[in-house]
């Protein structure tokens, strides 16, 4: 009996360490390490008046469809990564306490080619993903309505955006700020409808300063398609998305050189400053993606702050990686059924000795 009393008790001592460690693991991965992280964003500087405007900046998001996934390993994969967007965009519009949010495209990654089904769930999820009380203003990508490789731009897959996200083309007022959407793809060309839309947009410009936002860069084209847009709409700023890294373009004069030089800004941890009432200058910032699932080992959401005077100010909120979690997790299994094995073997010998033999 005492024999038998002592197995019961190390049998019950195994499973309880096995549950003690599944539960630390689950709650660092799935708790700690989010929150830690936000600790580490710089800080925001508190609102002082209605004269400053935050601006949560959400970049190629691309939840994930039904089409591409493994069918059933999808249900998992699909609500890894919702989880995982809709836990960063919570810490990140609660600490930057956002006016508006704009989402810079890519938004459903099977947007271009899915069923229109499978569209209104994929919709469904993007809206229970990214709820605010905020004003939400949605930019088109390529995964969006087509427009790279092999999926084409269509008229009838810019109505289905539309009819989801609102105008594709637009000017959104939000205090002394016009936001614009030109919706302007790499290669498009400056003619016919998209020419008398831009065209349209400047009679909506009334606001001090102009904020250009686009999936695709506008100061790095090199075909030269983009100096009658800016020509036109004579924004003060622009913010991008597209290449999921963050990039930093500048021209002092844009209409005299095609290209401009890059600067990565995959290590920015403080802010950048830019003075919006200065007319030589024309920036552009790339904001990085803020979904693991896009191959890039650094994730972020990007955050402007603005204020009366011109005076704008450009962070990112970086995220941790869900990869390195699900790492840790195969580790702890791992560990873990070692130790079964190992614990398995040992009472084995003990119960029959001439296995040791």
């Amino acid at each position: 009996m005492p024999g038998l009393h002592g197995k019961v008790i190390g049998r019950c001592s195994f499973k309880w360490l096995v549950l003690g460690i599944a539960a630390v693991t689950v709650t660092l991965n799935e708790f700690v390490i989010y929150a830690a992280q936000s600790w580490r964003w710089p800080v925001i500087p508190r609102r002082l008046s209605k004269d400053t405007l935050h601006i949560l900046l959400v970049a190629d998001p691309q939840i994930q469809g039904f089409q591409d996934e493994a069918a059933l390993l999808g249900y998992i994969t699909r609500w890894d990564s919702d989880r995982y967007l809709a836990t960063n965009f919570r810490l990140a519009y609660s600490y930057t306490r956002a006016d508006v949010i704009i989402f810079l495209g890519d938004l459903i990654d099977e947007g271009s080619k899915c069923s229109d089904q499978e569209y209104e769930w994929n919709y469904r999820r993007f809206k229970s993903i990214f709820h605010s009380a905020a004003k939400h203003i949605y930019v088109t990508g390529d995964n969006d309505v087509g427009g790279e490789g092999s999926e084409r731009k269509s008229p009838q897959k810019v109505q289905r955006f539309q009819k989801y996200f609102g105008a594709s083309v637009a000017v959104h007022k939000v205090g002394f700020l016009d936001i614009i959407k030109p919706s302007y793809d790499l290669g498009e060309q400056y003619k016919g409808e998209k020419q008398q839309a831009i065209e349209n947009m400047t009679e909506e410009l009334s606001t001090r300063f102009r904020l250009l936002v686009n999936h695709h860069t506008f100061i790095n084209r090199h075909d030269g398609t983009r100096n009658p847009v800016l020509d036109k709409l004579k924004p003060h700023f622009i913010v991008t998305a597209h290449d999921h890294k963050g990039y930093w373009y500048t021209c002092k004069d844009c209409q005299k050189q095609a290209r401009w030089p890059i600067k990565p800004l995959t290590n920015l941890q403080g802010f950048l400053h830019f003075n919006l009432k200065d007319p030589q200058v024309l920036d552009e910032v790339a904001v990085p993606t803020c979904s693991y699932r896009m191959g890039v080992p650094h994730m972020a959401y990007g955050v402007i702050i603005l204020d009366k005077s011109g005076n704008l100010d450009y962070t990112v909120l970086w995220l941790p990686s869900r990869f390195k979690m699900l790492m840790v997790y195969g580790i702890v299994l791992g560990t873990l059924v070692a130790l079964w094995l190992l614990r398995t073997s040992y009472f084995a010998c003990v119960k029959y000795p001439k296995l040791r033999r």
